[in-house]
């Protein structure tokens, strides 16, 4: 089981309608069975406490439909009376989860496990996907869009939004060892046959690659192996691929019939500069012409990127080099443009 995919709100609610007292040893004891870790030793001395303040709050602030992983994570990352525990705790999960032949984590990673963030002016976006995902029939999704413009956020904020177990698939470690011809096929075919068997939801980027991926030496494509599967209304997958790459779909026609495809334009400025204030609120404060200005040199210096990534990118470098004393965006915004530059020219 992934912890992931079991709702906190849930699990509470089932203490309640028991009368068992709202604590982490309770909580984490309804799943003794499903994760075989017994909760022995120091846990013992938290079985009469009473957190529910706690885990109301954590609700409160990230929402109803938040998961125990990313609540065990919030409470590991707060420095709560439970983090040494849920440490230990953690490592015999992920040490039990990998002894269960885990093949979902040996070729990705879960996007419930990225750390929490809101996903802004996509609601468009947000909706369209859950329509598909819901759909009886052709229930797969195809985002093109241009590296930068927040395709893997979107899905990330789709798992979050859906409680959803979403897994980022690196075909490239699926590669990896493939040296004879069937290899490939044959650790494909197991990762898809998993994610069927637990209607878990896959997220291929940069999905273009997996039409030629396979048949060479007269192997059997990506695609191929994976036509059959998409007929199946309990599997579902989310592509994304940029807006030239998109072309090799219209090759292959009964691969590309499969998918609802999503065009993801990059994000106007103004909703980039409202992204930006809401991450960073100490921005609210700066002299607007300072602010604008930032704007303005990074739609001179980096044509060849979008929004909200080259502004999130800067965002990020100057709050850091802040946290240092390095600089100050009242005396030293020249210095920023300047080391900001020298540190992308590669791809400015």
């Amino acid at each position: 089981m992934f912890l992931s995919s079991v709702n906190l709100n849930e699990l509470i609610q089932q203490l309640n309608s028991n009368n068992r007292p709202i604590n982490l040893f309770e909580i984490l004891s309804l799943l003794e069975a499903q994760t075989n870790i017994v909760l022995d030793g120091e846990w013992c001395l938290f079985k009469e406490n009473n957190d529910k303040a706690i885990f109301n709050q954590i609700i409160q602030d990230h929402g109803p439909n938040i998961n125990l992983q990313n609540a065990l994570n919030y409470l590991l990352e707060s420095e709560s009376v439970y983090s040494n525990l849920i440490s230990d705790y953690l490592v015999k999960y992920r040490g039990s989860s990998n002894r269960g032949n885990n093949i979902l984590g040996q070729y990705g990673y879960n996007l419930l496990s990225l750390k929490e963030e809101t996903c802004l002016h996509r609601e468009q976006e947000q909706e369209l996907i859950k329509i598909c995902l819901t759909r009886n029939y052709k229930n797969n999704v195809m985002l093109i869009g241009s590296s930068g413009v927040g395709k893997t956020f979107l899905i990330s904020s789709i798992a979050r939004l859906m409680n959803l177990d979403i897994y980022y698939v690196d075909i490239s470690s699926i590669l990896s060892g493939s040296k004879y011809r069937g290899e490939f096929e044959k650790k494909f075919h197991t990762l898809l046959n998993e994610a069927l068997k637990s209607k878990t939801t896959l997220f291929f980027d940069e999905a273009h690659t997996i039409l030629n991926t396979g048949n060479s030496d007269g192997g059997i494509s990506g695609a191929d192996i994976l036509k059959p599967y998409l007929m199946n209304s309990d599997f579902r997958m989310i592509g994304a691929t940029t807006i030239d790459e998109a072309e090799a779909f219209t090759k292959d026609k009964a691969f590309s019939r499969r998918f609802n495809f999503l065009k993801l334009e990059e994000l106007p400025i103004e909703k980039t500069k409202d992204i930006i204030k809401r991450k960073y609120t100490q921005t609210l404060n700066w002299d607007q012409k300072t602010f604008n200005k930032i704007f303005t040199y990074l739609d001179s210096v980096f044509l060849n990127r979008n929004y909200p990534d080259k502004a999130l990118d800067f965002f990020d470098f100057y709050f850091s080099g802040e946290r240092l004393s390095f600089f100050n965006i009242n005396n030293d915004i020249e210095k920023v443009l300047n080391l900001f530059t020298k540190m992308n020219t590669i791809i400015a």
